[in-house]
């Protein structure tokens, strides 16, 4: 996998769009779109959107992700990066 592949990080955003629609069901319409961190050429960020189903009320949700390719290390919440502040 490489952050500065398009074809790579399209794959991975697939996947986690994938995995969240499995693990939470309320979620969706689950889209997530990844991009190179400008600032870490080992990192990619992203955000996932969806809509979260409860009873009969449809929520708009976001959460921002970070991942860091050397350590594996994926967070889900707060973004340093201003691209994904709003």
């Amino acid at each position: 996998m490489s952050a500065s592949s398009g074809t790579d990080r399209q794959l991975l955003a697939a996947t986690i769009a994938r995995k969240v629609t499995c693990f939470e069901p309320r979620l969706r319409e689950v889209r997530v779109t990844i991009q190179q961190d400008e600032t870490n050429p080992r990192a990619v960020l992203g955000i996932s959107k969806a809509c979260w189903l409860v009873e009969s009320i449809r929520e708009p949700v976001s959460f921002p992700l970070l991942a860091y390719k050397q350590s594996g290390e994926v967070a889900v919440g707060e973004s340093s990066s201003p691209a994904y502040g709003s």
